[in-house]
């Protein structure tokens, strides 16, 4: 196959931005959106406020650049952008956007946490037990991060704020799964750029050539993969976003059900022939244990979800408020009531 098929060679690293100019920038950007819309205001305001004191402590801490990572702009893009899209089709759903705020934190926060930990304990276990032994290590040695982790911390998360918050929580999961094939994109962007999941070694035109600089080396890039894969869930997800008579939970079960196959599958394209290759256990990789423990969960609920159908979202999580909803009710009422008054006369 001729070479120029292939995806060249490329990594996008990181930059050294100085402390001063990203200030800048953000306080320029907050200054832009506090004109351009009244509504935009209160966040304008919470990102001045957030790039003055961060960058007082940065300075104060010594730092005079900041390093700016692909990676971590893409996630960062994938996290405001999925919340965002999320808070407004909540609303659509008559879900409070406050509460599914608190609720995507929760996620967020205890899934990161996750997805870090478990991949050093199923992927870089001797490099976690170097940091056990010497904490200090836990800043200089990086461990990575799985998806699969994530998820389960995710699933903690879930049953977590339900017993903080003592709120249902079956809709505003609804809502995050719906979401998460978009935020998912830019994730696997992430890791596209950066060329973290080498696959096994092609001649598929989709294949990035000199792998690492190694000339004719041809490899699968599975982020790749996993960013067609997610767009195309989420214009299926989108589709189905004014669904009548749409279950409740149907997105929670949908979302492994159409993950866990494409990723089995994938993960029989990892690399092997690399420095530091996937821990395998009878062969297959923790992420095909996870797969499978997955997809006989999401075929489960599924049933129940169909067989449950579609519920009422709790008055505790409504939107608009009911607080706020009877007011306009009462107003429309005295109306009707002189209506008919005239009728009669």
């Amino acid at each position: 196959m001729p070479t120029w098929l292939y995806i060249p060679w490329f990594r996008l690293g990181e930059w050294n931005v100085p402390l001063l100019a990203l200030v800048g920038g953000i306080l320029a950007l907050a200054g832009l959106a506090w004109v351009a819309r009244p509504a935009w205001r209160d966040g304008a305001r919470s990102w001045a406020v957030f790039a003055l004191v961060g960058g007082l402590v940065a300075y104060l801490a010594g730092w005079h650049e900041v390093p700016i990572q692909t990676f971590g702009i893409l996630v960062a893009t994938g996290v405001v952008l999925g919340t965002r899209v999320a808070e407004r089709q909540a609303k659509l759903w008559g879900v409070h956007p406050g509460y599914l705020a608190d609720f995507i934190t929760h996620v967020i926060v205890i899934g990161f946490v996750a997805c870090y930990i478990l991949n050093g304990i199923f992927y870089e276990t001797e490099t976690l037990l170097e940091i056990l032994e010497n904490p200090s290590l836990l800043f200089k040695r990086w461990l990575g991060l799985s998806s699969f982790g994530g998820f389960i911390g995710a699933t903690f998360a879930i049953f977590f704020w339900r017993w903080r918050r003592k709120l249902p929580v079956m809709h505003l999961s609804d809502v995050v799964a719906w979401v998460f094939p978009l935020g998912w994109i830019f994730g696997r962007l992430g890791c596209f750029v950066v060329h973290d999941h080498p696959g096994a070694q092609t001649t598929f035109f989709l294949g990035v050539e000199n792998w690492e600089g190694q000339e004719g080396v041809i490899r699968h890039d599975l982020g790749l993969y996993e960013v067609f894969w997610s767009i195309a869930v989420f214009s299926l997800f989108w589709s189905m976003r004014n669904m009548k008579n749409r279950p409740t939970g149907l997105f929670i079960a949908l979302l492994p059900l159409l993950y866990t196959p494409f990723r089995f599958g994938l993960d029989f394209l990892r690399a092997t022939d690399v420095t530091n290759p996937d821990t395998r256990w009878l062969g297959l990789t923790p992420g095909h244990y996870s797969s499978i423990g997955f997809f006989l969960f999401s075929v489960a609920f599924l049933v129940w979800v169909m067989r449950r159908g579609q519920h009422p979202v709790p008055e505790a999580l409504r939107w608009p408020p009911i607080e706020e909803a009877e007011p306009e009710a009462e107003a429309e009422g005295p109306k009707k009531t002189r209506k008919v008054k005239r009728r009669r006369a």
